[in-house]
This record gives structure tokens, sequence and C-alpha cells, in this order.
């Protein structure tokens, strides 16, 4: 590595990397930042070191955004805005933020993308990328073509404040069925690939928020987790690349992202991945590695020994790698992650391009969660709420009167014997237990049979209701798994008498 090349430890060579990209430009920069997220290419002494990259960048000029906004709008970018702030309240390498105010007088945040990345809307150029020469002169030959390649469609996906304008939108949609995730409302009309403008909220950045707070909070850490594995498992798009100056708070309950780049999973993916997890919590290594391969792709040329894989794979252990990024916990789900991942790699596999921006989320999602608390394992915390967000999900979606009509010829055999089967449960049920001969035990009568029934049935209907309720609201959940257990009792109960 270029480390051993040099003779330097890991730590200065990461430094030397690190300021000598940082000198070479913006896309350098980037470049930095990037690789900080790549804990299976570079040491995590590295991606330690490359994190410290700062994502700012000196303002543009009044000058320079008036021919941003003409380049958007036209001579008529006058008539969009009654106010406009010239001077920005963030300054990033690609982009910098501003408050205006609409004619309608509406506040807003104007969002301006900065004129190096302009090229990078056109596929064919390059000039605004790094050099390769330079960056493997620099770094030596783990720099791989795939990893350059890789990098730049993640900044072209980054820089296209479009697809920025896409992904708020998609997060509205989650939003409405996942109450600690919050989005904001765009104006289309007034987006391009080089501006963005949105509503303007009250709101906390999670770096500034930390820098007030004497003492870090599991349950930030837990929420923060918890949205993120919402958003790659079940919403339209996810934040591959979170900082902590890309997650805003609002009342410190609810979540959202900016300045990401932001990608989504398809639907199949996105179930191998949470039977994945489940295997993965459920300690069974076989099951797990079955759903991961599922997204992995064979090297090319290579062979693969798959009884040896299987075997690394149950006994994988990279304890103590990931210790200064993610802590030195090897039992905490990132490094059981990290785990197989790299078990998969040296036996030949390769992650698909979805899987490979779904890791590199997870591991800055686990590092943000462990800079707001040190403690604990929020990642897996995250999960098990996942896990009953999803339990309680699917509970809604059978007291729903649309889930019965869409599988209504499912359960249409099944209803015609319902009442049958009821009644000779019941009968069983409430028949003398002791009697050697149950063609001698009395006859329920049709009352003692009918009470159980009658109880479940006004439950189920409470039930019913109570799931029609708002789902922003937490209590409903807990209703329902009340009324599930009382009806239980109660049907035992009615069985006796």
């Amino acid at each position: 590595m270029a480390a051993a090349a040099a003779g330097l430890p890991p730590e200065r060579e990461a430094r030397r990397i690190r300021l000598h990209f940082e000198s070479l430009g913006p896309q350098y920069s980037c470049f930095n930042l990037y690789l900080a997220s790549r804990l299976d290419v570079l040491p995590a002494e590295f991606c330690r070191e490359l994190a410290l990259t700062p994502d700012v960048a000196a303002p543009l000029s009044a000058e320079e955004i008036q021919k941003v906004l003409a380049r958007g709008y036209g001579a008529s970018f006058q008539q969009v805005f009654a106010e406009f702030d010239f001077v920005p309240f963030e300054a990033g390498l690609i982009s910098q933020s501003h408050h205006a105010l609409l004619r309608t007088g509406a506040p807003v945040t104007a969002v301006v993308l900065r004129p190096w990345c302009w090229a990078l809307n056109e596929p064919s150029d390059t000039s605004s990328l790094p050099d390769a020469k330079i960056v493997k002169d620099c770094c030596g030959d783990w720099v791989a073509d795939d990893l350059l390649n890789n990098f730049a469609a993640a900044l072209r996906r980054k820089t296209d404040l479009t697809l920025a304008r896409e992904a708020i939108e998609l997060m509205a949609r989650d939003a409405s069925s996942l109450e600690q995730l919050y989005s904001r409302k765009t104006y289309p009309e007034l987006c391009t690939p080089g501006l963005l403008v949105f509503e303007s909220q009250e709101e906390q950045r999670l770096d500034q928020l930390l820098q007030k707070r004497v003492q870090s909070t599991g349950t930030l850490a837990q929420l923060l987790c918890h949205v993120w594995l919402c958003q790659a498992l079940h919403g339209h798009c996810f934040p591959v690349d979170p900082q902590l100056h890309n997650v805003f708070l609002r009342d410190e309950k609810q979540i959202s992202f900016l300045h990401c780049d932001m990608a989504g999973l398809p639907p199949g993916v996105r179930e191998n991945l949470q039977n994945y997890f489940a295997a993965l919590l459920a300690d069974d290594p076989d099951r797990a590695a079955m759903y991961l391969l599922r997204e992995m792709s064979p090297s090319k040329g290579g062979k693969i020994d798959p009884d040896s894989f299987r075997s690394s794979f149950r006994q994988a252990a990279y304890f103590g790698m990931l210790e200064p990024v993610l802590g030195a916990d090897s039992n905490a789900l990132a490094q059981l992650v990290f785990q197989h991942w790299k078990t998969a790699q040296e036996h030949g596999y390769s992650p698909k391009p979805h899987l490979l921006c779904f890791y590199r989320g997870l591991f800055c999602m686990a590092r943000l969660a462990r800079t707001t608390s040190p403690s604990g394992d929020p990642l897996r915390a995250g999960m098990d709420e996942l896990r009953s967000f999803n339990a309680f999900g699917q509970l809604r979606e059978i007291m729903d009167w649309r889930y019965w009509l869409k599988n209504s010829d499912k359960f249409a055999s099944a209803l015609v014997q319902l009442p049958h089967t009821f009644d000779d449960a019941l009968t069983r049920v409430s028949g003398p237990q002791s009697s050697a001969f149950p063609e001698q035990a009395p006859f329920p009568s049709r009352e003692r049979r009918a009470a159980p029934v009658a109880i479940m049935v006004v439950l189920l209907m409470l039930i019913i209701v109570i799931s029609k309720l708002s789902h922003s609201q937490a209590w409903p959940e807990k209703i329902i798994a009340l009324a599930l257990m009382l009806t239980g009792v109660l049907v035992l109960r009615g069985s006796e008498h």
C-alpha cells in the first residue's frame, strides 16, 4: 500500500494524502470524503483521517451568483425573488445556500450549484473529475479504476440538483408513514440542475446541536439509525454519505437529510437485505450468507469454493479492524456486517452497485451514531425498532379491508370453514377435560358457545377502528397489542363459563 511504500505510519500517510488532495481543488476534497466511506478499500485509520476533510469553500461573489441565477432563469430572475441574500449561510464544496423571499411572500432556501460542478452534468465531460494519474501517483496502485469510476458516478449524482429535488419529494412521501422523518416542500417550477428552491423550516443541524450538548445521548443516536434503516429498507431513497452537517433535526424528534448523495434500492433487494439482517440477528450464518450472496457478483475469471466460503463465513472475525471508526465492540451490528462483507470479498465476490451504496451509507451512519453516543449499539437498537415497526405495519395491513379484498380468493375457502372450525374448537375447550369418553361429554349450550365468538367479533371490530387512526400517533399500536391480549383472555374466560 502507499503507506508501506512511503515508510510512514498509516496515520501520517493518511494525513499526507488528505492535505495534498485538499490543496488540489474541491473535486479532490470530495474524493477524500468519498474514500472515507470505503472501509472495504482503506484501513480504518485512513478513513478516520480522510473524513476530517472540511466540506467548506470560499463563498461565491454576488456577481458570480447573479450569473448562476441568470443561467437558470434568464433575464427574468429578478421577477422570481422579492429578496435574495447574496451572502450564503452555508458554503460547501459543491453548493452554497441562501435565504430568499419569493414574490408570493414565501420564505425559501435557494441552493446554488458551484460553477466547477456544471460540467459534471455532461457524462462525456471529465474536466471536473480528479486526474487519474495524479491520484495514483499520490496514493499508489490501491486506487483502482473501479474505485475512480464509482466515485465519478457518486459525484455526478450529488451535483445534479434535479436529483436532489426528486429525493426531497420522495422523502416527503415516505414521511407520511414515518413520523420520525420530515421533508420540505420544493418549488419544481423554480428548480434546475444547478438551482434548488425549497421552503425554509425551523430546524437545527446535527453538528450544531452536538456542540451545545454537554453529554451525548443514546436516544438521538438510535433515532438516527432507525430513520436511516427505514429509508434504506422501506423508503424510496436514503443518504449514501451522511455527515454531521447533512443531518437536520426538528424538535429533536424528527430527522431530515440534505446535500447528500441519495440512492434507492429495488424492492427485491430490500427484501433480501431484511432477510439477511433477520438471519444475522438470529445467529444463522448459513441463511445470512444465502441472502447476502443474492446481492453480490462473483469476480470475473475467479474460481469460488462454496464450501470454503461457508466455513469462513461462519467463522468470520475482523476484531478491532474498525475500532478507529466504529469503536471496540466486535459484536456491534456494523462490525458483524463488515466481517461478512470482507469475507465475501476475500472469496471472490463483489457487491453490486446498489449494495455498495447501502454499505457506504450504513457505515457512515454507524460512525455518526458513535459520534452522537459512543456507548451502546444504536444501529442494532435501530434495527430492533425497525422490526417492531414492520410487525405493527403488517398488523395494520391485515386490519385494512383492502387487504382482505385483494386476497379474497385465498381466504374464501378458509372463511367458509371458519364457523365450523370455531364451533369445533369451542366445543372441545368447553367440554369436561377428565372424561374418558368424549361422546358422553355434555354438549355445550348455544349461549355458551356464542359468548366467546361475540367477544372476538366485538374486539376485532375495535382493533380495526383503532388501526384506522392516524399513523403519526404512537399509542394506537399499543392499544392494538393490548386489545389482542384482552381478546385472548376474554375468550378463555368465556369458554370456562
